[in-house]
């Protein structure tokens, strides 16, 4: 029933989801095109939905079944949480990505199918604002910029990239210039250090020597 308005109405669905071509497909195109082409898929898609069978019927049976579909799903639901309880299970998760396709269609859009659902069964749209906040804390943001990984922590600007790398390389450059240093201080302590030993050697021989000439006399 979603995908029989979805794919039979896809202007209502740009502006019922506030989709944003360009972004959506990742196409410098122009819009009027981006449109075009969004609606012919949209309609090659249409025609598998009648092949289904759903599309032989009238928009007000195909309205029905819809209703009875959500009857169900709300009579099993009931004051639950969850479909089974307390803790989400795979049913409710399979039920959230098609109810959240009805509930969360902007209300400027008309869809009649929403408005029904929001009057007979409440408890279904409140189960949908569950499972999204408990789940998709980051739903607004993941909305926006179409990242359905908005939780995770995402890299530095690429700008920003450049000018860690440049730091990190000045901070190299200093640390080996440290380093360099502090071997050229080595080698000249070690230098003295080596000169200072030779002059007292110097220093003993000649005494020796000395030592020696006098013993003579």
């Amino acid at each position: 029933v979603v995908k029989y308005f979805s794919f039979n109405n896809p202007d209502l669905i740009i502006q019922g989801y506030k989709l944003d071509l360009k972004q959506v497909t990742q196409r410098a195109l122009p819009t009027i095109i981006l449109n075009f082409l969004f609606k012919r898929k949209f309609k090659a898609a249409a025609k598998k939905v009648r092949a289904h069978g759903i599309g032989v019927h009238k928009p007000e049976e195909i309205e029905e079944f819809g209703h009875n579909d959500l009857t169900v799903l709300s009579d099993l639901l009931g004051d639950k949480p969850f479909f089974f309880g307390d803790s989400p299970t795979s049913l409710d998760v399979v039920a959230f990505a098609n109810l959240a396709q009805v509930v969360y269609m902007d209300k400027e859009v008309s869809y009649s199918l929403r408005d029904w659902m929001a009057e007979n069964c409440p408890n279904l749209v409140e189960f949908c604002n569950r499972v999204k906040d408990q789940a998709f804390p980051d739903w607004e943001e993941m909305c926006t910029n179409l990242d359905l990984n908005s939780h995770l922590p995402k890299p530095p600007p690429e700008e920003k990239v450049e000018e860690v790398a440049a730091e990190k390389k000045d901070e190299k450059s200093k640390e080996e210039e440290k380093k360099d240093e502090k071997e050229k201080d080595d080698t000249e302590k070690e230098k003295a250090h080596k000169d200072e030993k030779e002059g007292e050697k110097e220093d003993n021989k000649k005494t020796e020597e000395k030592e020696k000439e006098e013993e003579k006399k």
